[in-house]
């Protein structure tokens, strides 16, 4: 990490829990680079956050705490993050979009997928 960069974490407000109790938490928070006063560049993966990667660029406030909170993605990174959830033969397609147990994975940009044929 260059110097000048100071390291902080970003709470992020996650969606109540439906009704499996997922997400199991109320916040996430992320590391991030502070790159000037209010934008941070984010320093690690998330788990429960969406449509945010490895990267991203975000505009952050200060909140009456004193904590550090996101306020919008200024820029894409070109990173993805998909979420990879292993099941039991016969369980539900909905909790692998989102279910517990599951490990964030990061896609560089120059990732490719195989065409599932949709």
């Amino acid at each position: 990490m260059p110097e000048n960069q100071e390291r902080a974490r970003v709470g992020f407000p996650l969606d109540p829990p439906d009704e499996d109790g997922w997400p199991p938490a109320s916040s996430e928070w992320l590391w991030v680079l502070r790159l000037i006063a209010d934008v941070a560049k984010i320093d690690n993966i998330p788990f429960f956050v969406r449509n945010l990667a490895l990267g991203d660029l975000l505009q952050t406030s200060v909140d009456g705490d004193g904590r550090l909170r996101p306020e919008e993605r200024l820029k894409w990174s070109g990173h993805c993050t998909i979420r990879v959830t292993p099941f039991a033969e016969g369980a539900p397609w909905r909790r692998l979009s989102g279910g517990a147990g599951g490990r964030p994975v990061h896609g560089p940009p120059d990732a490719s997928a195989p065409d599932r044929g949709r």
